[in-house]
């Protein structure tokens, strides 16, 4: 009962701890809108239902992932796939480019689903890309939302009605490239292209400017889920698939354990709580216990003391001779101990006595004086005793 009051504060902190990081785990999350675009991701802007499907599209053929560049991925293997890529943001270098051209002109199909690409690529093919809305389109687009919309050129594909993003206007379009090439498969309610297929050698590059129709928030919508599967039925079906997951905003970068730990909020909590607990331990628990110990005085020199008794049984047996004796017998073994010299009565030796011990020489003289006298009365011996007295108190300490 005792240790029980003694922690309970403890055990209160504790029990705080634990309401707080429970009601973090179970509190309801926040729709995480971040356009990551990633296989892994169940989020509204990643492609985990498009991923998870492609097997529909592109029946009894392998699905891989690849998250290296084009240049180090079609190094390896550039036998003929349909390679995909799907981002706000693709950015080829010149040799991500030196092997893709190929790579589509011996047949491969490189499929490509962006909003935003980098000069490189699209002077490659002599493209430009329009993105902005007009001030008099954009107070109609305010006003009626759904206003933009997007279809197929062509049939299968075509629908009666145009499909449409709910969550934003997806105004961007091609405004140049190589007609002798490129064939339009799909534009916006304005008429304006966004997606396009260009021909090179056996293979083609198709570009397609709404790569939000291609997640799963998309995908989850009933009337406008199928375009992304239209859209990608232009690809050879008997082609393998190449899922590109290096261009992607929201690529995991797992470099430790502690990394993978800490973005994974049940384990981040589990550890958090642990490191807690821990803490506790050492505070309350890992101190030595044991009782109390004693404190115990150093030793007292009794030399001093002992000095006296003696001194004063002599005096009561009236012998004053025998006690002057022991008296400096006593003195001259302190001098003999503490500062390492022969007492002598002679000046060499008085003089080391006084340096050594900081007393006056006359005080000194006077002690030896008295160390062959052969006669010496109570009076005497009184006065030998002041002067040992003076020379304790008065010797350095």
């Amino acid at each position: 009962m005792k240790k029980i009051k003694q922690y309970k504060y403890h055990l209160i902190a504790l029990l705080v701890v634990l309401i707080v990081i429970l009601a973090d785990m179970y509190k309801p999350k926040k729709l995480n809108w971040f356009p990551s675009y990633t296989a892994e991701d169940k989020i509204p802007f990643g492609t985990y239902i498009l991923y998870n499907t492609l097997s529909d599209v592109f029946p009894n053929q392998p699905i891989i992932s690849t998250y290296y560049p084009p240049y180090n991925t079609l190094k390896k293997d550039s036998a003929v796939a349909n390679y995909l890529f799907i981002n706000r943001n693709i950015s080829f270098s010149k040799f991500d480019l030196n092997k893709l051209m190929p790579f589509a002109y011996k047949g491969g199909n490189v499929f490509l689903a962006g909003e935003d690409f980098n000069w490189e690529f699209l002077d490659t093919f002599n493209i430009k890309i329009h993105y902005y809305i007009p001030d008099n389109e954009r107070i109609s687009l305010l006003d009626n939302p759904d206003t933009i919309s997007y279809n197929f050129t062509a049939k299968p594909y075509k629908r009666s009605e145009n499909y449409y993003f709910k969550k934003d206007y997806l105004y961007q379009h091609f405004t140049s490239y190589d007609t002798t090439q490129t064939e339009v498969l799909g534009i916006n309610s304005y008429g304006k292209p966004n997606f396009i297929r260009i021909k090179h050698g056996k293979g083609y590059f198709y570009i397609n400017l709404l790569p939000q129709m291609f997640t799963n928030y998309q995908l989850a919508d009933t009337a406008n889920y199928d375009y992304a599967y239209h859209a990608l039925s232009y690809l050879p079906a008997n082609n393998r698939i190449i899922w590109d997951e290096n261009f992607k905003i929201g690529k995991r970068v797992i470099t430790s354990p502690l990394r993978f730990i800490l973005t994974n909020k049940p384990l981040r909590n589990a550890y958090y709580l642990l490191l807690f607990l821990i803490l506790l331990f050492f505070v309350f628990e890992a101190k030595r216990k044991q009782r109390i110990i004693p404190e115990i005085s150093p030793p007292t020199n009794a030399t001093m003391e002992f000095i006296d008794v003696m001194g004063r049984l002599y005096f009561n047996n009236e012998s004053p001779e025998a006690t002057a004796q022991k008296k400096l017998y006593f003195w001259m073994n302190y001098i003999r101990l503490h500062y390492k010299t022969k007492p002598e009565n002679s000046d060499e030796s008085i003089h080391k006595i006084a340096q050594m011990s900081g007393v006056k020489k006359d005080l000194i003289i006077k002690i030896f004086s008295y160390k062959d006298k052969p006669y010496i009365n109570e009076k005497e011996l009184i006065t030998l005793h002041t002067l040992l007295t003076e020379f304790y108190k008065t010797k350095k300490k």
